[in-house]
């Protein structure tokens, strides 16, 4: 369906779904109980307006399809737009091609991927290292969400990062807006800012707190 997109003048970039759903069963997500299982549900064209050399697209995980993926990216490549995967793109689908096609495309800002848990880890170094090969700008050009569902998961969370650390890729926290913040969950969501979290280990940074400093 073609949005009115004369209601906000300001706005210069396709958006939509070419899909709807997830075959996932994340714990904190409401995707499945809200949109059901994957499946396709318009083309891009359907939404574009040619003015736009911009595209924003919500599809909660669009590599559950790989020959979709690549038929809406060849049309975005066709009109040579920028493109933002709003919602991600799930690291443990990628294979060579996909991380080959994502090299090719250009981001709006940072191409978004998620390292929600520990037990998927090697799936997560595995398509780092098939971006890196592709010739993907990790460091600059992408970010990691961080999932920390509460204090509880504080330690995990802090593992990831430093994983992450390790490989020069940049984490974003994703607090869970129920749980209550505590200062390490804060201190943790801090500390990956850009500046501070590529020059300053997590321990460094702490004990700087701890004896007042500030960044």
């Amino acid at each position: 369906m073609m949005p009115d997109y004369s209601i906000y003048p300001g706005w210069h970039a396709d958006i939509g779904f070419t899909t709807r759903g997830c075959n996932r069963a994340c714990h904190f997500c409401v995707v499945p109980k809200k949109e059901g299982r994957f499946r396709v549900v318009q083309h891009p064209s359907e939404f574009h307006d040619p003015s736009h050399r911009d595209i924003v697209l919500l599809d909660n995980n669009i590599l559950f399809d790989r020959e979709w993926f690549f038929e809406v990216t060849d049309w975005i490549l066709a009109r040579k737009m920028r493109v933002d995967f709003n919602q991600g793109l799930d690291v443990r689908l990628l294979d060579r091609d996909i991380a080959e096609r994502i090299a090719e495309l250009t981001p709006m800002n940072y191409w978004h991927f998620a390292f929600d848990s520990l037990d998927y880890q090697d799936a997560v170094l595995k398509g780092i290292k098939l971006l890196k090969d592709a010739g993907v700008n990790l460091r600059s050009k992408a970010n990691f969400y961080v999932y920390l569902h509460g204090d509880e998961d504080y330690e995990s969370a802090l593992e990831r990062c430093n994983i992450l650390r390790g490989e020069k890729v940049l984490p974003y926290i994703m607090v869970n807006r129920e749980a209550r913040r505590t200062q390490r969950m804060t201190d943790l969501k801090r500390w990956t800012r850009p500046q501070i979290y590529f020059t300053t280990p997590f321990e460094s940074y702490q004990r700087s707190l701890r004896k007042g400093g500030s960044f």
